[in-house]
């Protein structure tokens, strides 16, 4: 053979026949089904909390012995209405009663009127005091004397609150010496805050009360309205906490020749037009330096000013026509987007109240927040709350204030 031959042997010829296919891997055994939970027995329906029970009280205008549900006691007097009672009261009356909901509130209420009676049993001896001390004796008795003949009381609110006042009561005495409307002085007097009690001037207070007057005597809106509206409504110089500025005698100048003529209805569409036109400001949430800004502050930081600042702007200016308006807040709409406030006037044609959203030119009682005040809850964030200068049971839930409120007065408008 060759020798390549030998070398090489010849390579053996392929098996014909097919390799065994590999065998199938098992499968794996499915994991057990997890037993089924079983299913949480439905909780029971809480039974509805019973009415309260005020065992003993009756409703002195129903005859409903004993009062269940809402009680509606009339700060230290012997006089108290069932729910139904109440809600049929006029506003201004309604701010005269506190609520009643249990024992607990039964106990506070009990102990602030019997403080309170402790205080009106001090406050003859105080005048006395005032009164021996004083060298005007001769006109401080004749202002004694008028404030008796409008209200047996109202001398000794006027003393308690003088005490209150500090070094500036020399102011505070000056304004009810001074002033020929002695009833409207007396008035701002027993209800301003011992922050205003402290820091206004007689001069501010008299101004005041005199552009207050001459409004009224000059402007028909409100005339018709009793004297009480006129002295929460129109007469004081603040709307809640804002900084006290002299605001009325440039909103008269600038309004009075403006609304001369027209009906109440006609002057506020007018007003919210007017005021924030001339005066240059408009809502602004984050470019205004606070919410609870005052007419003067809104103008001076650049015109803008929020829901809260354009609503003491419109109530003041309505204020200076002679205008009854009020600031009215809710603390937290029902569905949780936000607080809000706005503007309450009154109209005398109707005598009743009529809401307007500031620097929203709109009729009466028709804005874009009528649904959600729709859906407002009395007693809580969810109410509704006309402020009031006038000191009742309840303080204005401000939150731009949180607890620090002590002197802001309100009452609960959420029913009406």
């Amino acid at each position: 053979q060759p020798a390549d031959a030998r070398a090489h042997p010849p390579e053996p010829a392929p098996d014909p026949r097919p390799e065994p296919e590999p065998a199938p891997a098992p499968e794996p055994e499915p994991a057990p089904e997890p037993e089924p939970e079983p299913e949480p027995e439905p909780e029971p329906e809480p039974e509805p909390e019973p009415e309260v029970v005020h065992h003993g009280v009756s409703c002195d205008v129903t005859g409903q012995n004993p009062i269940v549900g809402t009680r509606w006691h009339k700060f230290c007097e012997d006089y108290d209405l069932c729910d139904t009672a109440y809600q049929a009261l006029p506003p201004e009356q309604q701010q005269l009663f506190v609520r009643v909901e249990g024992p607990e509130d039964a106990a506070r209420v009990a102990t602030e009127e019997a403080a309170a009676a402790r205080q009106a049993e001090m406050e003859p001896t105080a005048l006395e005091i005032a009164l021996a001390s004083e060298e005007r004796v001769e006109e401080w008795q004749e202002v004694v004397d008028t404030l008796r003949s409008i209200d047996e009381e109202l001398v000794g609110r006027v003393m308690a609150q003088l005490m209150k006042a500090g070094a500036n009561r020399g102011q505070i005495e000056a304004a009810l010496l001074s002033c020929e409307h002695l009833e409207s002085v007396a008035f701002l007097v027993c209800h301003m805050p011992a922050r205003d009690l402290r820091s206004l001037s007689a001069e501010f207070i008299a101004e005041n009360v005199r552009l207050a007057h001459l409004a009224k005597d000059a402007l028909p809106h409100g005339v018709a309205a009793s004297n009480d509206l006129f002295l929460n409504y129109v007469l004081p110089y603040c709307c809640v906490n804002e900084t006290r500025d002299g605001w009325r005698e440039t909103f008269f100048q600038r309004f009075a020749p403006v609304v001369a003529g027209l009906s109440t209805r006609e002057a506020v569409q007018l007003l919210n037009q007017e005021v924030f036109s001339q005066l240059g400001v408009s809502y602004h949430a984050t470019k205004r330096p606070k919410p609870d800004q005052s007419p003067f502050e809104s103008v001076g930081c650049g015109g803008h000013a929020s829901c809260t600042g354009l609503s003491i702007m419109l109530a003041d200016a309505c204020r200076a026509v002679n205008i009854p308006a009020r600031v009215v807040v809710v603390p937290l709409w029902k569905d949780k987007s936000g607080n809000h406030t706005w503007v309450e006037v009154w109209d005398h044609q109707d005598e009743s109240w009529h809401y307007v959203g500031a620097s929203e030119p709109s009729e009466f009682d028709s804005t874009w927040f009528t649904g959600k005040a729709g859906q407002a809850e009395p007693g809580g964030v969810h109410g509704i709350y006309a402020v009031s200068f006038r000191r009742t049971p309840l303080l204005a839930p401000l939150v731009w204030m949180g607890q620090e409120n002590d002197y802001v007065f309100a009452t609960d408008q959420t029913a009406r």
